[in-house]
């Protein structure tokens, strides 16, 4: 009986310990992509629920999603790690004057979608 009780627990154990099936492992996720949801007009209700669309379409395709609101990893080392950038219902101007130049050659080389 205690060597049943205990087998339940290790399979238990490792039920909640593998990773989710849903969710991109590392080795899973193809490519990484940044939502930018920066906003300095009106904003949507709806960013939060934006982003985790954007995150569970990444978990079912094979690639990952951060948000940020913060302008400043518009720069070559801020944007290394990403494959596509997401601009996700922005409004306003959203990122400074210095970086909207340097935008266009980061647009160049990095896909980006409205």
């Amino acid at each position: 009986m205690a060597l049943r009780l205990e087998l339940a627990r290790t399979l238990a154990t490792l039920h909640h310990a593998r990773p989710h099936p849903s969710r991109p492992t590392r080795s899973d996720v193809r490519y990484q992509a940044l939502a930018f949801s920066r906003t300095t007009g009106s904003r949507h209700d709806s960013i939060p629920d934006a982003i985790a669309a954007a995150q569970a379409l990444g978990a079912q395709a094979g690639f990952a999603v951060d948000a940020t609101e913060d302008p400043s990893v518009f720069t070559d080392s801020g944007l290394s790690g990403y494959s596509v950038v997401i601009f996700l219902l922005t409004t306003g101007y959203v990122l400074m004057s210095g970086q909207r130049a340097d935008n266009d050659d980061v647009g160049r080389s990095l896909p980006y979608a409205e």
